[in-house]
């Protein structure tokens, strides 16, 4: 998925300004919309993004364009 998308954006704000934006209760939290601008996913947990939760997930994502 990686490979074939990339690069994917990462989005930090210092002063947590995205975080209440986004609604975040826990963090990290990562949000992932789709090329329409919709929430297509939100984890509100730590992730390993080389392991195979996220492989699931984005694979998932991928293969439902929704």
């Amino acid at each position: 998925f990686i490979a074939a998308n990339a690069p994917l954006e990462f989005h930090h704000s210092a002063d947590a300004a995205l975080a209440w934006a986004l609604n975040a209760k826990t963090f990290p939290t990562t949000v992932i919309y789709d090329r329409e601008g919709f929430e297509r996913a939100r984890l509100g947990r730590p992730i390993e993004w080389d392991g195979p939760e996220a492989r699931r997930l984005l694979d998932r994502l991928a293969a439902d364009p929704a």
